[in-house]
């Protein structure tokens, strides 16, 4: 009689033990599922952590440069502003424009656009800057 299970390096012997039919399988074929799905699933984590964390670098870095180039440029825009000098406004704005490679746009607290790096003012309107009230 056949121990109940006999495996002699090439063949696996099937035999019945109290009624069940067993199959002997290499051990890394019982634990190679579990561990791919394992492994699958801590890439993923990996991967979305990841492209969070890059993409609110992205956010931070283009919103910190954003607000060094409205630093640089106010100073000039408010000398513009309080001298009523709208010519002079808007040629500011699209050389600063072209340099920077940045368009820019300078509107009234009443949502009236005074002057823009890429268009004529006079074309442009803003309405979710209107006070509606």
């Amino acid at each position: 009689m056949l121990p109940p299970f006999q495996y002699d390096g090439r063949r696996c012997l099937i035999s019945i033990k109290r009624g069940h039919l067993m199959s002997c399988h290499r051990l890394i074929w019982q634990l190679f599922p579990s561990q791919l799905l394992v492994s699958f699933a801590a890439l993923l984590a990996f991967t979305w952590y990841g492209a969070s964390t890059v993409r609110a670098f992205y956010f931070s870095k283009t919103a910190s440069n954003l607000e060094a180039q409205a630093h640089l440029i106010s100073s000039p825009i408010r000398g513009y502003l309080e001298n009523s000098d709208s010519t002079g406004l808007q040629a500011f704005c699209q050389k600063s424009g072209v340099q920077s490679k940045t368009r820019i746009t300078v509107i009234a607290p009443d949502g009236k656009v005074l002057a823009d790096s890429d268009e004529e003012p006079v074309r442009m309107e803003n309405p979710d800057l209107v006070n509606h009230g």
